[in-house]
């Protein structure tokens, strides 16, 4: 299971691989992917000294609470490739219910 991050202003985003260890998906009510949003997503200020995991994170490690998606069972991400997007670091890979 991958996780393609988009968000290069992130702070845990090396080369479009995520490193923050886990992240968690919002968007309780979302209906769309432009409602959820990655919340661990931190402001990069060009360094990676924010990196808080040696191994990239994976859809395995995400923790997503937007429960109207087709691939949240018990809010664990069930989808063999996530993507956030690089505008607005929303999950790309919402698929409604």
């Amino acid at each position: 299971m991958t996780l393609n991050c988009f968000a290069y202003n992130c702070a845990y985003n090396k080369n479009g691989a995520c490193y923050a260890g886990n992240i968690t998906i919002t968007g309780a009510n979302a209906s769309s992917s432009v409602k959820t949003h990655c919340s661990t997503f931190s402001e990069s200020n060009g360094s990676l000294s924010n990196l808080t995991s040696n191994d990239f994170t994976t859809s395995n490690d995400i923790t997503c609470k937007a429960t109207h998606c087709s691939y949240n069972a018990g809010y664990t991400c069930t989808a063999s490739s996530v993507s956030i997007n690089a505008s607005n670091a929303c999950c790309d890979t919402f698929i409604n219910n």
